[in-house]
């Protein structure tokens, strides 16, 4: 069984993109903050990169960089486990993580992310420059 995973999002003006872009793209940042938050509480260790806010992290991993110089930045975002690359432009589904790494509970439904942590990611937004705070210092979102 997985027991590790590496997220690599695509450039996003806040580590995990809350508070940025559209409803749409919020209700998929926000989904796939919750799978985490939900594998990290089962034991699995969850590492998760920006190209924008951690890119010391892209360039730690040959392997990804390589993908990232032939495909450009279509390939992201890229899930690696301990074992290599799973998947690769675009977010993986619910069902997706629940086969990969033996959640069989997230294929019927999505656990709700507790308060405090959505508290933890509407902060982080907030401390980054969401566009509901009125700024765009450091954003490369709405383009």
């Amino acid at each position: 069984m997985n027991r590790v995973i590496k997220l690599f999002d695509p450039p996003m003006g806040s580590p995990s993109g809350i508070g940025l872009y559209s409803d749409q793209a919020q209700d998929l940042l926000l989904r796939i903050a919750t799978l985490l938050y939900y594998m990290e509480e089962h034991g699995i260790v969850v590492e998760r990169a920006n190209l924008s806010t951690a890119p010391k992290a892209f360039l730690d991993h040959p392997g990804l960089m390589n993908k990232l110089m032939q495909e450009g930045d279509d390939f992201l975002p890229a899930l690696y486990n301990e074992n290599g690359l799973l998947l690769s432009g675009r977010y993986p589904e619910n069902a997706e993580i629940a086969e990969w790494y033996d959640l069989p509970e997230l294929a019927e439904a999505l656990p709700p992310l507790p308060t405090e942590a959505f508290v933890a990611l509407w902060q982080e937004a907030e401390a980054w420059g969401m566009c509901s705070s009125g700024s765009c210092d450091g954003c490369s979102g709405c383009g």
